[in-house]
């Protein structure tokens, strides 16, 4: 079976793609690598937007977030004594 993800052939085209119109486009991305320093928060950004329109958020109740918190408490809570004192 072979399977090719569309996304990387387009990634490895546009990286090694000679056409001035490709290489106007990387040339600003590098450019802003480079030099915005706010280019890593507006990435981020896409990328959640990626993960939002990819994935549903899952329906948790009020009473699985309450058991979901009380095990991750209790799984961060000292098991003894010895334990409970090396913590304070």
């Amino acid at each position: 079976m072979k399977f090719t993800n569309p996304q990387s052939i387009d990634f490895k085209l546009r990286l090694h793609s000679l056409h001035p119109d490709v290489e106007a486009t990387r040339s600003g991305f590098f450019d802003a690598l480079n030099n915005d320093p706010s280019i890593n928060m507006k990435m981020a950004s896409m990328m959640n937007k990626v993960m939002e329109d990819e994935f549903a958020s899952p329906e948790v109740s009020e009473a699985q977030a309450t058991e979901l918190q009380n095990v991750v408490t209790a799984s961060h809570e000292p098991e003894d004594k010895e334990d409970k004192a090396v913590a304070e």
